[in-house]
């Protein structure tokens, strides 16, 4: 009878029992946490920026898409204003959408704003710069900003500065864009809100 075949040792079977690692001896492979930020704009719809809203709104949703697309932990918000001559109408003129993971709830809600409401010279502002840092639930540790969008000056500021500095101690920023539209210059508290908010004035557009 013939010689046999040679074995080719690179796929011989190891004699005895092939030791299984303990799940102990494992390597734990962790996923990277992904940055967390919670981002919350807050936006004048008053009755002056009807001419205007609808670039308004392409800008925001533009932001909205974008950040959809990153690979944070995003959270969105938004806090809208109408103004009013009463504080109950500018109770009234505030609505809001909480943070959420959901942005195309966000995007849908941006679609449908309407202008309307009385501006009387941003006395909705401190109210609304309120609903937004005191009374959204961010969250501890991730990056927050305000975006305020305004096109109009606050006639009564000062509860405005003292919430956005408040919470800018915290960590919190806040930013401006500002339509000048006819005016030709940012008023000084909108450009101060963006200081005391750790920006460097306010973005303008016209």
């Amino acid at each position: 009878p013939g010689e046999a075949p040679k074995k080719d040792e690179r796929y011989a079977k190891p004699e005895g029992d092939v030791p299984v690692p303990d799940d102990d001896d494992t390597p734990e492979v962790r996923q990277p946490k992904r940055p967390r930020q919670d981002i919350v704009w807050v936006i004048d719809v008053t009755g002056s920026t009807r001419t205007v809203l609808a670039s308004k709104k392409g800008r925001i949703l533009e932001q909205v898409n974008s950040l959809a697309s990153d690979r944070q932990s995003t959270r969105l918000g938004v806090v809208i204003f109408r103004g009013g001559h009463s504080l109950r109408d500018r109770k009234q003129g505030i609505s809001v959408v909480p943070l959420t993971f959901d942005h195309d709830r966000v995007a849908r809600y941006i679609v449908e704003i309407e202008a309307r409401g009385t501006d009387d010279r941003g006395s909705a502002i401190p109210m609304a710069v309120h609903t937004a840092l005191d009374q959204m639930a961010w969250r501890e540790g991730a990056r927050r900003e305000v975006r305020l969008d305004l096109d109009g000056g606050c006639a009564k500021p000062a509860k405005a500065k003292a919430t956005i500095a408040r919470h800018f101690a915290h960590g919190t920023k806040c930013f401006v864009t500002y339509t000048l539209r006819s005016r030709r210059r940012v008023p000084e508290e909108v450009d101060a809100f963006a200081e005391l908010g750790g920006t460097r004035g306010a973005r303008i557009l016209p």
